[in-house]
């Protein structure tokens, strides 16, 4: 069975998960990665990933090939070469440095920027935080969490007036009846 630490554990950096390991494919080593990430060409340009399994404790693994399914991507890590040893990293993410998720065109953000932010209405009254986000296809929706409950808000330019990562706020217009 391959081990996944090396002679010393090496100290992972910030990271963010961008994959999550499915079950083996074929007799190689293969795993189904589950894309987390609307940047899905990211996939084909890795080389090292961070392998977070349920004891939370990342790993670095070297990326040998990843190639696109149906539904999934197809990855195989160096010295995982059976579905013996790649069963171990079934159930974990894989994740990358804050620095490595690649840039996102002039208005979009990533998901782990907008979790957190505190969230005023237009007449700079917090109203709460944003505390997930629901992907529904059309546009996503932001959950906050305030004094008055959950509101959940449509990702809409006429909701959503603005967005300042750095002062960690969002200013939002509430529509009628929320």
């Amino acid at each position: 069975m391959t081990e996944l630490a090396g002679n010393a554990p090496e100290k992972a950096p910030a990271l963010v998960a961008i994959g999550k390991l499915g079950s083996t494919h074929g007799l190689e080593g293969d795993l189904k990665l589950y894309s987390l990430s609307d940047v899905s060409e990211r996939f084909s340009r890795l080389d090292q990933v961070w392998w977070i399994g349920v004891t939370g404790e990342p790993k670095r693994l070297k990326v040998i090939s990843v190639r696109p399914g149906a539904r999934f991507f197809l990855i195989h890590f160096k010295d995982f070469n059976n579905p013996e040893d790649a069963r171990s990293l079934t159930g974990g993410a894989i994740a990358v440095p804050p620095a490595e998720r690649g840039k996102l065109p002039t208005g979009h953000y990533f998901v782990d920027d907008i979790v957190g932010l505190t969230v005023e209405d237009d007449k700079g009254e917090i109203i709460g935080r944003v505390s997930g986000i629901l992907k529904t296809g059309a546009n996503d929706i932001y959950e906050i969490q305030g004094h008055a409950g959950e509101i959940l808000l449509p990702a809409l330019k006429d909701v959503i007036l603005s967005m300042d990562l750095k002062a960690g706020r969002m200013r939002v217009r509430v529509p009628e009846g929320l």
